[in-house]
């Protein structure tokens, strides 16, 4: 029988179309983004979207958070943590412009969809999300650990609508994922999920 492993493990990486308009949340998931942490399966479905940490300043956004596009593809083999980034062209037709590494983002995104469809409690959330910066080698994990314990607050609960329309999103993304990794019937899989429909 078949089972996840006991660790932190991203099976792939980040795919995000940046819209370029400016709003609160400019990029898109083009593919989902799997997350086995410590034996449980995390699913963030493509359609999700998000500014990855949500850092208040550009200062310090600059500081914590990668942000430089490489465009060297040659240089591409052995990095870690690689976010691939897409553009529309003049057809409106997503294609890959470079990529960045961002070990940030990986803990970013897992965290954001976790307060979205609240599948699980703040701080547990807050929890994922440390332990995966930990696990990434994020020199400074304590202290954006310690601004979602502080800080976070005003974004969960979200609104009831926006929960229900988050849910509906990610409704077949875990069965796309658990495919993917190769599980049949019988196989043990934990998710970590709560995609039911709510009251609004």
């Amino acid at each position: 029988m078949k089972k996840l492993p006991p660790t932190i493990v991203f099976p792939n990486e980040i795919h995000v179309l940046n819209k370029k308009d400016k709003s609160q949340y400019p990029l898109v998931l083009v593919k989902d983004l799997i997350c086995i942490y410590k034996g449980k399966l995390i699913v963030v479905p493509k359609g999700y979207e998000t500014d990855f940490a949500s850092i208040p300043t550009k200062w310090l956004k600059r500081k914590l958070e990668p942000s430089k596009l490489n465009v060297a593809w040659k240089h591409r083999e052995g990095k870690k943590f690689a976010v691939w980034v897409y553009e529309n062209d003049a057809n409106g037709v997503p294609q890959i412009v470079g990529y960045i590494e961002d070990p940030v983002a990986y803990a970013a995104v897992i965290h954001d969809w976790l307060y979205s469809t609240e599948c699980v409690s703040r701080s547990y959330a807050d929890r994922v999300f440390f332990d995966i910066l930990q696990e990434n080698d994020v020199w400074s994990s304590y202290i954006m650990y310690a601004a979602v314990r502080l800080g976070g607050w005003p974004s969960f609960p979200h609104k009831r609508i926006e929960v229900q329309e988050d849910r509906e999103l990610g409704r077949y993304a875990y069965t796309r994922a658990i495919e993917t990794l190769g599980f049949t019937i019988g196989d043990e899989v934990e998710l970590i999920s709560n995609l039911e429909p709510i009251n609004v």
